[in-house]
């Protein structure tokens, strides 16, 4: 019986030094442990840290000032005015020295960029050795297209009409504003040139459509689209006072009689052509008033010979 005791007494000692000092034997990790270490997460920025903007996104803020001038892309020329609340932005894409394609949309600020919802038109044209248009096709005229600026010298056209996901260009500015138009060239180019006619007379019909092609032709030539107004209606003004009496008399008389047969040509170029025809200069009006930026230019300069203040000297 004693025996039996001692062999359970040692028995139970056993047990417990077994429990204090013995580990359970580690599992060994699995190929893929092995082989695929533990992800390691990024570390946060910091509290103040900044968020880096992504490279070339449009402006925060659409100005329609800052958009105006002129910028390329490859073959293709991006024309921006202002116009209205927003502006006038027109696309010469080159196909050859005698066709192009146009496309001219009014567009708004709309968040980051200028935006036009079904406005756009598009024009394919071929044109005559002299310039005059030989063929204009219209190929649409729900155009819907958005402009961004992604910095100061770099904007980007979508067009969501021929490329319903977005046909996307980026043009680099070439040109912010004309450079000025001296006081001299006011003088001979406009002044001049409108009151070179005389009504009542014999070929004033002629004379009058004459004159209006050489000033609207004046006023896109100067880029008066895309002027420095203040600095133009000083040179402007220069110009008027070097005129003599006479001249200003002539000018007066003719002014208006010709802003109104611009404008009717635009309204209804065809039942106008008869006069600029005969006058051996239709060809040449034609050109002109297919392209939008004339009539902006032509708005600019009149609205501001309107304003200029001399003109009943």
């Amino acid at each position: 019986m004693k025996k039996a005791i001692s062999i359970f007494l040692c028995l139970c000692m056993a047990c417990a030094l077994s429990a204090c000092g013995g580990q359970k034997a580690p599992v060994p990790a699995s190929p893929t442990d092995l082989a695929t270490p533990a992800p390691t997460e990024a570390p946060a920025p910091a509290p103040d840290a900044a968020p880096v903007a992504p490279a070339e996104q449009p402006l925060e803020e659409a100005d329609p000032d800052d958009y105006v001038g002129t910028w390329a892309y490859g073959r293709a020329t991006l024309s921006i005015a202002r116009y209205g609340e927003g502006c006038k932005c027109v696309v010469h894409w080159a196909g050859s020295a005698a066709e192009y394609a146009q496309w001219e949309y009014d567009c708004l600020p709309d968040g980051g960029g200028m935006t036009a919802e079904r406005l756009g038109q598009k024009q394919n044209i071929t044109c005559n050795p002299d310039g005059s248009i030989a063929q204009r096709e219209v190929v649409f005229s729900d155009g819907a297209a958005r402009f961004e600026l992604l910095s100061e010298n770099t904007l980007r056209w979508t067009d969501y009409k021929e490329y319903p996901t977005g046909g996307v260009y980026e043009f680099e500015r070439v040109e912010m504003v004309n450079l000025s138009t001296a006081p001299e060239e006011f003088a001979e180019g406009y002044f001049r040139v409108i009151g070179a006619f005389h009504p009542g007379t014999s070929g004033a019909t002629l004379g009058m459509a004459a004159a209006a092609t050489e000033a609207v032709r004046f006023a896109l030539a100067q880029r008066f689209w895309c002027a420095d107004i203040e600095e133009m209606r000083d040179n402007m003004l220069s110009g008027w006072e070097s005129l003599s009496d006479d001249e200003r008399a002539a000018f007066d008389e003719n002014f208006l009689s010709v802003v109104g047969l611009v404008r009717d040509c635009e309204a209804d170029w065809e039942s106008n052509r008869g006069s600029f025809e005969s006058a051996g200069v239709d060809g040449q009006m034609e050109a002109l008033l297919l392209d939008p930026m004339t009539l902006v230019a032509w708005d600019t300069l009149v609205s501001n010979t309107l304003t200029m203040g001399n003109s009943d000297k």
